[in-house]
């Protein structure tokens, strides 16, 4: 009796994968075997080895399919990442699980006029800068591209749970005053209070930092005082209680403060305010 070339099917329920067979496609699928695990990546091959079987009746020996783990790259569509403007700094970041024997590789590509010239792929370690793009690094036309590359073995593949890339443009805008307290004609303040002004982003002091200075209005009388920067809020505290029914004024010059990234303030703030009076 000539012998009939078996038909291959696997079916997927939950995380095991059931292997059928039948002699021909008027007979029922038979099952030859199952295989599961926790870790099955999306893409899995199907190793055929030789045949064992007797007809009749058609045997099988059940260790003919195992589950073979796919390496493999895949690479992005290329990015257009010039809105960054100019670059501050970059980083690359994943997390992924990677069992014993396997590995994963990330690469970039950069292009710096509109995809014409690559630079050419290079790796990069995670929680690190993109290759090519230093500080300073002018984006107009730049393009990015990245690929992954898994390392499997023949029972378990690496897992990529995300990826991220991050491109800090230079920060070039100089910090402004968002608010004072007491506010600019302020009235009944109290004479014991703090002064406090708050920038747009954290401040650091700048060249006219020592210039900043609280006068009483009247004498236009120098108030002594002490300071503290806490992220992007200036702290004044005069050494002694103000006068009561007195008015005082805030002057903080242009250039008295900077950002982190040296960018300094560009215009003065001064605003003034009126004490409780003592009745």
């Amino acid at each position: 009796m000539a012998l009939t070339i078996p038909i291959l099917r696997i079916r997927k329920i939950g995380t095991t994968y059931y292997f059928d067979y039948k002699a021909n496609n008027k007979d029922p699928w038979i099952n030859a075997g199952s295989h599961t695990t926790a870790g099955v990546p999306q893409s899995v091959g199907v190793i055929v080895k030789k045949w064992n079987y007797n007809y009749p009746p058609l045997n099988f020996d059940c260790d003919y399919i195992n589950l073979h783990y796919i390496n493999g790259s895949r690479t992005s569509p290329v990015i257009d990442i010039s809105p960054a403007g100019k670059v501050e700094s970059s980083r690359v970041l994943w997390n992924t699980d990677l069992p014993v024997g396997t590995g994963l590789t990330v690469e970039t590509n950069l292009s710096l006029d509109g995809g014409a010239t690559w630079q050419g792929w290079q790796q990069v370690p995670n929680r690190d800068e993109i290759p090519g793009l230093t500080s300073g690094t002018e984006l107009t036309n730049a393009r990015l591209m990245y690929k992954t590359t898994l390392s499997a073995t023949d029972t378990v593949t690496p897992q990529l749970h995300d990826l991220t890339i991050t491109i800090m443009p230079t920060d070039s805008t100089a910090p402004t005053v968002d608010s004072s307290n007491p506010i600019d004609g302020g009235l009944d303040v109290p004479i014991d209070g703090e002064i406090s002004v708050t920038f747009d982003e954290a401040i650091f002091e700048g060249l006219n930092f020592n210039e900043i200075t609280v006068t009483e209005n009247v004498y236009n009388t120098a108030i002594e005082y002490t300071y503290r920067i806490d992220a992007n809020v200036l702290e004044i505290a005069p050494t002694g209680n103000l006068d009561y029914s007195t008015g005082y004024t805030v002057h903080i010059p242009a250039a008295a403060v900077d950002d982190r990234s040296g960018n300094a303030s560009e215009t003065e703030c001064r605003f003034s305010f009126t004490t409780i009076s003592n009745t």
